[in-house]
């Protein structure tokens, strides 16, 4: 278990950046995000896109299946809603570190720190970070260029947009970012 202290300080800014930027604003739902989901994955016919927020996606990790469908993202949702009423914003922010899923059995950012850079969340540079971040979207998956020992041109793009967004936000110093 880590707290805040104890993991690098752009690592919560950068998962913020990405998968939730009204996380200290909202109630643990965003209905802007959940609406934009719902008209995606009608138009497909499919979950495409799930909306879920970091309070969210913590209940899913403490509480609930893999399975996708309206039955659990309905549980997600009062979840996340009772989490975000019981605990403090950066209370749910480490929850959510040290639950969520990095790749195949790896969940929290201890467990992924050690296994991808055989360091402690502290000690992760910008680019480590940003590795780590932009394998939230679907760890499992992405974890295969991990195996490979190397990234593909898409997935690189996707790390180096992350970090200079937080360049662009303050987050981040130019010349930090590598």
């Amino acid at each position: 278990w880590h707290d805040l202290d104890e993991i690098h300080p752009l690592l919560p800014l950068a998962v913020i950046t990405q998968e939730d930027g009204g996380f200290y604003k909202h109630d643990g739902i965003s209905t802007y995000h959940l609406r934009g989901s719902l008209v995606n994955n009608l138009q497909t016919g499919r979950f495409v896109r799930g909306g879920s927020t970091v309070t969210m996606q913590a209940a899913r990790n403490l509480f609930l299946n893999r399975k996708k469908n309206l039955a659990r993202k309905l549980e997600e949702l009062l979840l996340a809603w009772l989490l975000d009423d019981a605990f403090e914003k950066d209370e749910l922010m480490v929850l959510y570190l040290n639950v969520v899923e990095f790749g195949p059995n790896l969940f929290g950012i201890g467990d992924a720190a050690r296994h991808y850079f055989q360091k402690e969340p502290q000690g992760l540079t910008p680019s480590e970070i940003g590795w780590l971040v932009r394998l939230l979207p679907s760890p499992r998956p992405l974890y295969a260029h991990f195996k490979k020992g190397h990234l593909n041109r898409g997935h690189t793009r996707s790390i180096n947009r992350l970090l200079r967004l937080l360049v662009k936000r303050g987050h981040l110093a130019e010349e930090a970012y590598v």
